[in-house]
């Protein structure tokens, strides 16, 4: 007769389905190292360079203000040269115009556009 518990039973198995899904799923993966990948650490280089980026991005969409843009709520993040757009702005034209000034920026290699659309943002606040 078993000895286990019903709940030891049910973790048992619960540890031996996993344990299998992870080497099923893991047998085409290369194998770990010591060195780090560039994808999940940048390089020091990298992490400048999209810095610098991302100021040459704000600063862009600052000048564009001339053009009808309202900046005032809009986020920057650049990794590896994609910048990515984020915020409230006050109508669907804002968001096309936002995405073109960031796109024409020198280094930028893609544009990815989480701006929502809000009529009333700019109601408080300077523009």
């Amino acid at each position: 007769m078993d000895t286990h518990s019903a709940g030891e039973t049910s973790r048992c198995s619960q540890l031996i389905v996993f344990a299998s899904c992870r080497g099923y799923a893991g047998d085409n993966l290369p194998a770990a190292s010591s060195k780090s990948s560039p994808a999940t650490h940048p390089s020091q280089d990298t992490i400048a360079a999209d810095k610098n980026l991302a100021t040459a991005v704000r600063k862009a969409l600052k000048q564009a203000k001339h053009q009808g843009l309202k900046a005032s709520y809009i986020r920057v993040r650049v990794k590896h040269g994609v910048v990515t757009l984020s915020g409230v702005v006050v109508d669907e034209t804002q968001i096309d115009l936002a995405r073109r000034v960031a796109t024409n920026v020198q280094g930028v290699t893609g544009v990815v556009s989480k701006l929502v659309v809000n009529p009333n943002v700019g109601l408080r606040g300077s523009q």
